[in-house]
């Protein structure tokens, strides 16, 4: 079993509900992250965001640090509505849910391997966590339009 069957297996219930959809390809949503958000290689370049917030954790390989930053970060920016969970290597697909939802599932699906992006509406915010243990997050930059997902 793949890593994104294994996942979508985990998320059967919420996938069932209707509070999880999904999108076979993520490969649009990183297009338009790459003209949302100043790339330094394949990755945001964190440093032109204003304001942003990057955090490495103590433990790369313990999820307990990501978990903590996404309820912080959720809860100190006051993000809700809809979101796009895409990841760069293991799942292929593309998972929309109310951020409520993910609070629900977000340690599942941080065990997977990758580098994860969570995706506010319109592209207004994005958070990162990478394998090399970054924590990230930031508001679009200002200069960008506004565009749907």
């Amino acid at each position: 079993m793949s890593f994104e069957e294994e996942l979508l297996a985990d998320l059967d219930g919420f996938i069932k509900s209707g509070d999880i959809s999904i999108e076979d390809s993520s490969e649009v949503y990183f297009g338009r992250l790459a003209e949302v958000f100043p790339l330094g290689g394949s990755k945001i370049n964190w440093d032109q965001v204003t304001d942003s917030i990057v955090v490495t954790a103590s433990n790369k390989n313990d999820v307990t640090e990501w978990v903590d930053f996404f309820y912080e970060t959720i809860d100190e920016k006051s993000l809700s509505g809809n979101l796009v969970y895409i990841n760069d290597s293991a799942i292929d697909c593309a998972l929309t849910m109310p951020v409520e939802t993910l609070k629900q599932c977000i340690e599942q699906i941080l065990e997977y391997p990758g580098h994860h992006y969570l995706i506010g509406e319109k592209y207004t915010w994005c958070m990162t966590f990478t394998m090399e243990g970054d924590m990230t997050f930031g508001f679009k930059p200002k200069t960008i339009q506004d565009t749907h997902l």
